[in-house]
């Protein structure tokens, strides 16, 4: 119910909240819609740790090797070492990890569905 209500408030439709893997699929979209500028830093910087808290539990259960991957890269070492970046070097920064994030899920078959 919470991820429904969180991915209807941000606007956010697509095919990952109806694969096997909606949590996880809800974090990707949620950091690509940063990415994408559909969402500002202030409120990523907020509602990120708070979506992450939220969901890490059922994204480890959805995929275990998925969701600790995300957590490196994109919480670990993105979201947490940018918070004194310009906007536009955090965005970098972000946008960095996720193509990392990415190129470690094709290299080890892992993926949404």
């Amino acid at each position: 119910m919470i991820l429904e209500q969180n991915r209807l408030q941000h606007g956010m439709r697509g095919t990952s909240v109806e694969n096997e893997k909606p949590n996880i699929g809800f974090m990707m979209d949620y950091v690509k819609d940063y990415l994408d500028g559909k969402i500002r830093r202030f409120t990523f910087e907020l509602e990120f740790k708070y979506f992450l808290l939220t969901f890490w539990n059922d994204m480890c259960e959805e995929d275990i090797k998925y969701a600790s991957a995300f957590k490196y890269c994109i919480a670990n070492n993105g979201f947490e070492v940018g918070g004194e970046l310009s906007d536009a070097k955090y965005k970098e920064l972000i946008n960095w990890q996720y193509q990392r994030l990415e190129r470690y899920v094709k290299k080890h078959s892992l993926d949404l569905a």
